[in-house]
């Protein structure tokens, strides 16, 4: 075989051995690419779960909180104590009605809220 032929199966061989190199390359980025696609995907829905769960949790707190708040009126607006015993009852059934769902958003955020957040829920 003369020189051209070895410069040619050379130059073939060193073609191939590049293309296949820079498709490893490639895949290993797409990869990457995915990968960290799809931890950001992740990430924003733990982040979107987690505000969801701390919305829903400080708007029942404030509701019962409300409901407690409207105690200390009950004894300030009210001086006949059968009406402010049928006011306190009133809140008292507001109060339970309103406890289960406090209870339940404190257990989302719970499960979903960072430590130092869901030892204070």
């Amino acid at each position: 075989m003369d020189s051209t032929a070895w410069v040619a199966i050379l130059t073939g061989g060193t073609a191939i051995l590049a293309g296949w190199v820079t498709s490893l390359g490639n895949a290993r980025s797409v990869r990457i690419q995915a990968e960290a696609s799809a931890k950001a995907q992740q990430h924003a829905q733990i982040r979107e779960a987690r505000r969801t769960a701390y919305l829903e949790f400080l708007e029942q707190a404030h509701i019962t909180g409300e409901l407690c708040y409207r105690l200390g009126d009950v004894y300030m607006q009210l001086t006949q104590q059968d009406e402010q015993l049928e006011k306190i009852q009133d809140l008292r059934t507001a109060l339970r009605n309103a406890y289960d769902p406090l209870a339940r958003c404190a257990r989302v955020v719970l499960l979903q809220g960072h430590g130092e957040v869901s030892v204070t829920a």
